[in-house]
């Protein structure tokens, strides 16, 4: 049984579907002045629900594991690539926990992406080419980079909190 606050998390998002589908642009009225009123409510219901306007929980889901895959650059390959794997494991799982929690856009594409770097990681810890430690400090600057393109692209088209 859903508690009170996912129900109105629930019942916001059906809302927003609502307004959208028959012309309310959500993500335009955020910045609009002649915004349907109903628009902000749903918008402050949304980011109750939202992990990433906790900073302890966004620290612990998204900032650690960045800290520790920068600290895994001063260890071995075989470690470098665990600690990467769960990292990446990590921070794509609370990207698609959150997006299912509050419909966090940039979640729901962040969330796959970072459980697909895990694939290029492996394979660069088991191949027979060894890349220099800048060739993995360089990975470790473009995942995160990818990840704020993704955040910002599907924002900025589809608003902050989605629905489908």
């Amino acid at each position: 049984m859903l508690d009170d606050e996912d129900e109105n998390t629930r019942i916001a998002r059906h809302i927003l579907a609502a307004l959208r589908a028959v012309g309310v642009d959500a993500h335009l009225a955020e910045n609009v002045d002649d915004a349907p009123p109903i628009i902000p409510v749903l918008r402050a219901s949304l980011t109750k629900t939202d992990w990433l306007a906790d900073p302890f929980i966004k620290a612990l889901a998204w900032r650690l594991p960045l800290v520790v895959i920068f600290a895994a650059l001063l260890v071995p390959v075989p470690a470098r690539v665990g600690i990467w794997a769960v990292a990446f494991a990590w921070m794509g799982t609370a990207c698609v926990l959150n997006y299912r929690r509050c419909g966090r856009t940039h979640c729901r594409y962040t969330g796959p992406y970072y459980l697909a770097m895990i694939v290029p990681v492996l394979a660069l810890g088991i191949a027979p080419v060894l890349i220099p430690i800048t060739g993995w400090f360089a990975i470790a600057v473009a995942i995160p980079i990818g990840s704020k393109l993704i955040w910002w692209a599907t924002e900025r088209a589809w608003g902050t909190f989605s629905l489908s």
